[in-house]
């Protein structure tokens, strides 16, 4: 086996120092053309224009009305027109978030878990977690999976209920 490795190596090195050496050759086309009378090519004019403003117009009627063919919940229907685009910065509203310091601390109680990205095994895995390691529960337990927050990471995803236990491990 290492007889074929060296011999293909140097088969490979005397095959790159005899065909892979670049000599310098021209074209054929290029042979006897002397460089000071090839024609040299002018560079293109520029043709100076004028800065148009941007204007933002936006006016939308329809023009026909098409029978819907939606046989649900009753369809939008009725005629507008959008005749102007107000420009501003939309105030943003307060959002109330549910602290980490208040969620349920649970602790993971099997050598290995994934935590999954949703509440089946049929969801793709978005992390992993080892024994002993502290998640924040999001909502109780429903059909045996428990949606988690993995602490310091921010990552949500669901974990079987059966691997979660409330015993701190470092009492």
């Amino acid at each position: 086996m290492w007889k074929l490795v060296v011999l293909l190596g140097v088969g490979m090195f005397v095959a790159l120092m005899l065909g892979g050496e670049d000599k310098g050759q021209l074209r054929q086309g290029l042979v006897g053309v002397d460089p000071a009378t090839s024609k040299v090519l002018r560079p293109p004019q520029v043709v100076e224009t004028t800065p148009v403003e941007a204007v933002a117009r936006v006016n939308f009627t329809p023009v026909t009305v098409q029978k819907t063919q939606y046989t649900g919940q009753a369809p939008i229907t009725g005629s507008f027109v959008l005749s102007s685009v107000e420009a501003g910065t939309p105030t943003p509203q307060p959002v109330s978030l549910q602290s980490d310091a208040a969620l349920p601390v649970m602790y993971i109680n099997a050598s290995a878990v994934n935590v999954r990205g949703g509440p089946s095994t049929d969801y793709g895995v978005v992390g992993r977690l080892t024994r002993d390691e502290a998640v924040a529960v999001v909502s109780p337990a429903q059909g045996g999976w428990v949606q988690i927050r993995i602490e310091g990471d921010g990552v949500d995803g669901f974990v079987a209920a059966r691997l979660l236990t409330n015993i701190d491990p470092l009492d």
